[in-house]
């Protein structure tokens, strides 16, 4: 069994990125504006933008508003350290190795991709992988995913108020797990 800790990329969020999502909010907020909200505030924020309007009791403006004032939120935490904060989130993985079983784990929400290319890089038949295992650093999406901006790689972060992953994250928690499982094998 062994542990270690991984530095992975991110990258700062941008002023333009901050101040998109902050004057959004604050305009609705002014106007007390709902319209097109479904395919801007609520296609960014959830991927079924009517279950909040159900989750808010059936009240389109009161599930508009509590979108509004998360990103309120998020953009005054995210202001506080912008400059100063490391453009990195240091994580731990964890492997277990028992003949030819192992299990390797990390504190994110592993996209299939990333797990398949650790499959492919373990020398190891039969190998299990863990998610969210001692903490949680949201999704970590595969670089298409951050050239998107898909959810995973665009929402989640600001979720778990932290700076976006790169397309060069996955593959750093790859090698980091594939190398610690396999150094496993070697003792």
């Amino acid at each position: 069994m062994a542990s270690q800790k991984v530095q992975i990329p991110t990258r700062r969020w941008s002023q333009e990125e901050i101040d998109f999502d902050r004057v959004e909010a604050e305009r609705r907020f002014r106007d007390h504006d709902i319209t097109d909200w479904r395919e801007t505030i609520g296609r960014v924020m959830t991927n079924r933008p009517d279950e909040m309007v159900t989750r808010h009791g059936g009240d389109e403006w009161k599930a508009v508003a509590s979108m509004c004032r998360f990103n309120l939120e998020w953009t005054d935490q995210i202001l506080e350290d912008l400059d100063t904060r490391e453009e990195s989130v240091e994580t731990e993985i964890q492997a277990l190795r028992i003949g030819d079983f192992g299990i390797v784990s990390n504190s994110t929400e592993f996209f299939t991709t990333l797990g398949l290319k650790v499959r492919e890089d373990a020398n190891l038949p039969h190998l299990m992988l863990a998610c969210y295992a001692n903490g949680r650093i949201g999704y970590l999406p595969d670089a298409h995913d951050v050239r998107k901006k898909s959810y995973a790689a665009y929402q989640s972060p600001q979720y778990c108020k932290q700076f976006p992953f790169t397309k060069e994250s996955g593959q750093v928690m790859v090698q980091g797990m594939a190398k610690l499982i396999n150094l496993l094998g070697q003792q």
